[in-house]
């Protein structure tokens, strides 16, 4: 919402400076995004919330400062000349929709001359950001902004028939705006029709059929409530948005309507000539009941911690339009029609605090204050979202909805059968997750859509796992998704498990029908299944139209916080110094190196320390069928140096032990 100091200042005295008057309303509540000086005046940019929708015009922030500053309002003449003929003479008019059509107000001014608008107008609206079309227009325009509500001009000899119908558009019905689009209507829309078709869309653009040109001489001035909740679906689903759908989606002041009217058509007969019909045309089908809400004194006392007179209570509500009549112990205000957002009482102690002033309410309480300490899980989660970024991945969120047959496919802590909503927010889309895989992998898509050649994305979130009841198991899981081959995730996945004190752990072979049946493992420690890891299948990549595989891993978070520590852990460094061995080992290819891994640590005895991944080779010095593996063993003592015949009897029995269990020879030290 745009204003500026000069504007305010015709409703309103105002008698401090435009950086004053910033700081007063910013402290009650009415935003200013931005103030700056324009052509000797201070243009305001406000931030109206959805809803404050009588803040949406000069007049309504003019109440608010007159509020601030105690000093009256001023509203502009709406006292009308009008002529013998009634507006009943020149058009008919008729809401077959009041359900989205409740109040519609026309009139008719004849023997206007269309031509420039006087420069104080055009000022007005340039300082708005919208540009002078011609003065029939400009005031409709000049009205939207000075009073919120929203006008429109037809050019009276363009309607056929000389009517007017609201009405629901006709299936297969087009209309073309003045903004020379072509848009498809159906019932769902509401439009502003003659005896032939569509003129306008309601509350949204007018028709080009019947703009107003430099040969219009009788206009009809429409001024209209239309229901919110329809304008805000024709307006999206169309996509137009304007001025008018602006105000019209947040509900325009029903009483303001005809005064809107009398304001445009007394500008038009002033700067325009031509000559006011007798009356308007006024079909009505609001019953308006003043909403009265009681403020209770003790009520008021207790929320703001400050006694107040009851005379300045019912001061600082009239300030702003507000009328209270006086009780015994309460003021019941009657809510005027242009404030929507009053409904309880908690809301009449607001504006009390708001125009008392947030800065003269005290901040000394008796209430004791505690911050609040991380738990575990919260602690775990921040900490994997560090180390995460610090690997380079992106975090991303996704929707927890899926299509039916997408989130069946996808299901690694529970059966394939999801929980389905009965009102999705997209039709297709009523499946509640899974797995976070399928989310990634639609991300992943929109990259490659976009010409991203790689990503390394990552999600920790909630899956909904079915449990026979009516609410789901809300398991939380990290997943993760890169370009990168097997190894280069697996090394990401076992970061994580090392960072998070998780030692020994196992990365197994486990067939999963989502994953490539040769790359596909299962992540285990201390008997909890921790997640999975592998190459997207062939039937997945082709069901989300991927270009190329990528590694996905989803590992479950609640069992990795469980098993896990989170904690940092100082470890002092041993005083004596290692002993490395290179062991190479040639085995049977069907020989998994967990398994070899193991056996060297089963025997190793209890100076062993760490076992390394050297070398895996295959070629001329190995028979076919085999593989070499090479392993650094290191051994190391926390209280003494290991002699040579230590170290020997440990290698003796590593390497006894493997070649026993797998059929292994020892290809020569390294």
């Amino acid at each position: 919402m745009i204003a500026t100091y000069q504007w305010l200042k015709e409703y309103c005295d105002i008698t401090v400076p435009p950086a004053r008057l910033v700081e007063l309303m910013t402290m009650a509540g009415v935003k200013v995004e931005d103030a700056r000086e324009v052509e000797g005046d201070t243009r305001f940019e406000l931030e109206v919330t959805a809803n404050r929708p009588d803040q949406l015009s000069v007049i309504g922030v003019a109440r608010e400062v007159a509020g601030l500053l105690r000093t009256g309002l001023r509203l502009p003449c709406l006292d009308l000349v009008e002529g013998e003929e009634k507006v009943g003479d020149f058009v008919q008019i008729a809401v077959a929709a009041p359900d989205l059509c409740p109040r519609y107000v026309g009139r008719v001014i004849s023997g206007v001359k269309v031509g420039d608008s006087p420069a104080w107008l055009k000022q007005k609206l340039a300082a708005a950001g919208i540009g002078s079309i011609n003065n029939v227009v400009d005031i409709t325009n000049f009205v939207l902004l000075e009073f919120g509500q929203p006008l429109h001009a037809f050019d009276l000899d363009k309607l056929a028939g000389a009517q007017i119908i609201v009405r629901r558009a006709q299936p297969g019905e087009e209309i073309v705006l003045i903004d020379n689009t072509t848009k498809k209507l159906t019932p769902d829309h509401l439009v502003i029709a003659d005896a032939r078709h569509p003129v306008a869309l309601a509350g949204v653009m007018g028709g080009i059929d019947t703009e107003i040109g430099p040969f219009t001489k009788r206009v009809l001035l429409e001024s209209a409530y239309f229901k919110p909740t329809n304008l805000r679906r024709t307006s999206k689903s169309l996509g137009v948005r304007t001025e008018s759908s602006y105000r019209f989606e947040r509900g325009v002041d029903p009483v303001g309507v005809e005064l809107a009217s009398r304001r445009a058509a007394g500008l038009i007969c002033e700067l325009c000539g031509g000559t006011l019909a007798k009356g308007a045309i006024d079909v009505n089908h609001i019953v308006l009941e003043p909403k009265k809400i009681t403020l209770r004194h003790e009520r008021l006392r207790r929320v703001l911690g400050v006694p107040l007179e009851k005379a300045a209570v019912a001061d600082a509500l009239s300030r702003i339009g507000i009328p209270v009549e006086d009780q015994e112990d309460s003021l019941v205000a009657t809510v005027p029609s242009f404030r929507v957002d009053l409904q309880e009482e908690i809301d009449l102690v607001e504006e009390v605090a708001r125009i008392h002033g947030y800065d003269n309410i005290p901040v000394e309480t008796g209430m004791t204050v505690m911050a609040g300490v991380p738990s575990t899980f919260e602690r775990a989660e921040e900490k994997a979202r560090d180390l995460m970024a610090a690997l380079s991945y992106t975090e991303v969120v996704t929707t927890s909805f899926l299509r039916p047959e997408l989130a069946r496919r996808v299901h690694p802590f529970s059966e394939p059968n999801p929980l389905t909503i009965r009102n999705p927010l997209r039709q297709e889309e009523g499946a509640m997750r899974l797995s976070l895989i399928p989310g990634l992998l639609m991300v992943r898509k929109t990259n490659q859509d976009y010409g991203v050649e790689a990503v390394r994305i990552f999600e920790l979130a909630r899956v909904y796992l079915p449990t026979g009841a009516e609410q789901p198991d809300e398991k939380h899981c990290l997943a993760i998704l890169s370009d990168e081959d097997f190894l280069q995730v697996k090394g990401t996945v076992e970061t994580i498990l090392t960072q998070f004190g998780i030692t020994p752990y196992r990365v197994e072979f486990y067939e999963l029908p989502w994953l490539s049946r040769s790359c596909s493992a299962r992540i285990t420690a201390a008997g909890n299944i921790l997640g999975f890891i592998g190459q997207v299948s062939a039937e997945l990549q082709e069901l989300i139209d991927l270009r190329r595989p990528v590694t996905l891993a989803e590992m479950d978070f609640d069992a990795l916080v469980e098993v896990g520590h989170i904690e940092r852990q100082i470890v002092l460094p041993l005083r004596f110094p290692p002993v490395e061995r290179d062991l190479a080992f040639v085995l049977d290819e069907r020989v998994l190196y967990e398994s070899l891994e193991a056996a060297v640590r089963r025997s190793g005895g209890g100076s062993l320390r760490e076992v390394r991944f050297v070398d895996l080779y295959r070629g001329k010095q190995v028979p076919p069928g085999k593989k070499s593996i090479t392993l650094r063993i290191v051994f190391q003592l926390p209280d003494r140096t290991l002699t040579s015949d230590e170290v020997d009897q440990a290698v003796a029995r590593i390497v006894g032990a493997v070649g026993a269990e797998f059929g292994a020879a020892l290809r020569g030290p390294r």
